[in-house]
């Protein structure tokens, strides 16, 4: 394995509640790394499809986490 771990999280765009929990643990978006999820209908659930990535690095999660 190269490089320090990550935590990584992904959620509807929709999904604000989860955002702002992401955003308050310190997870970054990264919008490239955004994706339409493969088993959601987007004909019965188009609100769901696009799904928003975020990330950190074991260092950033210590640190928003722990103060540390």
């Amino acid at each position: 394995m190269s490089g320090p771990a990550k935590t990584v999280s992904f959620t509807p765009a929709v999904n604000t509640a989860s955002l702002r929990v992401m955003a308050k643990i310190g997870l970054v978006h990264d919008p490239a790394r955004d994706v339409d999820h493969p088993r959601v209908d987007a004909m019965a659930y188009p609100q769901l499809v696009r799904h928003l990535f975020h990330a950190t690095g074991e260092l950033g999660w210590r640190v928003s986490t722990t103060g540390r």
